[in-house]
């Protein structure tokens, strides 16, 4: 199978493949978007930006969940160095797999901080279109 073999600073993260029919993604982000302090909306005091590495896809097993995840933001650092090699490999760490209840809580969470963020701009619109 096709693999990503992930390295972080010279340390073996995970070595990532399906052998079915399958999506596997590599995401390396960064997040300047302030953090909003839920109860009043305000923005919390943070060190921006936080850097990030998600690695996961979807499988085509017969499960009822065919989400998998083997990184979930992993926390990096400036000057942090990644290595993602391209591999072929009979062996792939295990996937952890995400229920639906996580999904879910995680798309529900999402959508709550989108809303959050669009009342934090139309309080502060005019500052920010200049």
């Amino acid at each position: 199978m096709k693999a990503f073999k992930i390295k972080i600073n010279g340390e073996e993260k995970v070595t990532a493949g399906i052998d079915d029919m399958s999506i596997v993604i590599a995401n390396i982000h960064t997040m300047n978007m302030p953090e909003l302090d839920s109860k009043n909306l305000e923005v919390a005091d943070n060190d921006r930006p936080k850097f990030c590495m998600s690695l996961g896809g979807i499988t085509d097993d017969d499960d009822q969940n065919n989400h998998v995840n083997w990184l979930s933001s992993e926390p990096l650092n400036l000057n942090d160095k990644i290595e993602i090699d391209i591999i072929e490999t009979d062996i792939s760490d295990p996937p952890k797999k995400l229920d639906q209840e996580i999904l879910d809580a995680l798309a529900t969470n999402l959508k709550k901080k989108w809303l959050e963020a669009k009342k934090l701009y139309i309080k502060h619109k005019n500052e920010f279109e200049v």
